[in-house]
């Protein structure tokens, strides 16, 4: 998987040939209603020919047909000129039901509707231990949940996050998950818990692993009290995105290390690039580096020539498809441990990274979720005539476990920026580490 840049936006009037052909003109913040009205039949060109995401939410019970009507009513409601970021809004709210986190529309005036939705953890400062029936507080920072207090488990289902434990017991933070935007958390992300008529009111904060940020291009490494580490920032480098040589180096790291009892790939705050990267680290240090995903890659008229390709007569939208490889077999050269930290912030061939990983035989994902960017992919970019909006639109499809806006669920959750320094304390420490609570850059 690659993420393609903007290095042209493909105008989409001229083909089919009811989009005329516009002349240079200075950029306007308005439309008239008949210009607005055509700049959504070619955006309805666009994602019914060239978004490889349309039947998806199709068949989840969405009507794109009703999103369009819903669009063009506006329009036509507008008195007076069609303000353009009016136009973009209009376009972003009727077509909220697509959670993409590659899809998205751009202002020449810098303005950008992006369809990303996360299903985001949200956390008390309180950890528990596990104590069979129930659960007993051993760090805390609520008034309701004071150390030392018990509480039933039946209270606490659906809001246990397991996390990094000292040796023979099981830590929990507590919390839930819900989609960004939810009025159920936002904006007093209040958790209430009912104690036999007693509420427990535990305020909540997002989980803080995607807090810190990374500047180590493809890959880093490094040796940390003995314990080898390699961080991930970009799977992208220079203007081509992708270079041999360096992927060349990052194959020999891994095979460097296949030796190793031990170590740390610390991907937190990458958000993707080429995928062929982390696949050849993974085999040079496993040899197993299957990516197991069923993929389809739509192609069009527009998409071709987004491409800068030639469109041939009898060209017609259709798919390509390219299935997973067969078999479970998940055996790997690499007889030690990989410790794989994530959080939200992880997307698209980062993702493809984390799927790669699990032929690791015994890997432990760290930190957060990844934020399930990854079923939509490989971008091309299409310019509006009229308003000139840019469309950001994938037109490949991922399938590969991890669910748009869901991603991969870590192991042991961490709620703390500082994943890689917590993760050495709990393996140098393994019998009195305590993960921590409250804890901010």
């Amino acid at each position: 998987m690659s993420d393609t840049g903007v290095f042209r936006a493909y105008r989409i009037d001229g083909y089919p040939s009811v989009f005329p052909d516009q002349d240079i003109r200075p950029y306007s913040f308005t439309l008239s209603r008949r210009q607005a009205l055509e700049d959504l039949a070619a955006f309805q060109y666009l994602l019914d020919t060239s978004y490889s995401g349309r039947e998806f939410w199709e068949k989840q019970g969405n009507s794109f047909s009703a999103a369009y009507a819903r669009v063009a009513d506006w329009i036509r409601g507008c008195e007076g000129p069609v303000a353009i970021s009016g136009f973009l809004s209009a376009l972003r709210d009727r077509f909220s039901f697509i959670h993409d986190g590659h899809l998205s529309i751009s202002s020449a005036e810098g303005e950008r509707a992006s369809f990303a939705h996360t299903y985001k953890a949200y956390f008390a400062d309180v950890l528990l231990k596990d104590a069979g029936e129930s659960c007993t507080v051993v760090s805390s920072r609520a008034p309701d949940l004071p150390v030392g207090r018990r509480v039933e488990k039946r209270l606490l289902s659906g809001h246990l996050f397991p996390t990094l434990s000292p040796s023979g017991e099981t830590h929990y933070y507590i919390g839930r998950r819900s989609w960004t935007g939810d009025q159920a958390v936002s904006p007093t992300r209040e958790l209430v818990l009912d104690d036999g008529g007693e509420a427990i009111r535990l305020l909540l904060h997002p989980c803080r692993a995607s807090k810190s940020r990374g500047d180590h291009g493809v890959f880093s490494f490094s040796e940390t009290q003995g314990i080898p580490v390699v961080r991930s920032s970009v799977f992208w480098e220079g203007a081509e995105g992708y270079s041999e040589a360096r992927a060349a180096q990052f194959e020999e790291l891994g095979r460097r290390l296949r030796s190793r009892s031990r170590l740390i790939w610390d991907m937190h705050d990458n958000g993707g690039g080429d995928s062929d990267y982390p696949q050849r680290f993974l085999h040079g240090l496993n040899e197993n580096a299957q990516w197991r995903v069923d993929c389809a890659t739509l192609s069009s008229p527009a998409i071709l020539r987004a491409k800068g390709q030639s469109v041939p007569r009898d060209c017609a939208r259709h798919w390509t498809y390219s299935p997973s490889p067969s078999g479970e077999d998940t055996r790997g050269a690499y007889g030690g441990a990989m410790y794989l930290l994530t959080s939200e912030r992880v997307g698209s061939s980062a993702e493809a990274a984390v799927s790669m990983a699990t032929n690791v035989p015994h890997c432990v994902r760290i930190g957060e979720s990844t934020g399930g960017r990854g079923t939509f992919g490989e971008t091309l970019h299409y310019e509006l005539p009229h308003s000139r909006l840019v469309c950001c639109v994938p037109h490949k499809l991922f399938l590969s476990g991890a669910e748009e806006g869901i991603g991969y669920a870590p192991d042991y959750w961490l709620d703390t920026p500082a994943l890689c320094e917590e993760t050495i304390q709990w393996l140098k420490h393994p019998k009195t580490y305590q993960a921590p609570i409250g804890a901010e850059i």
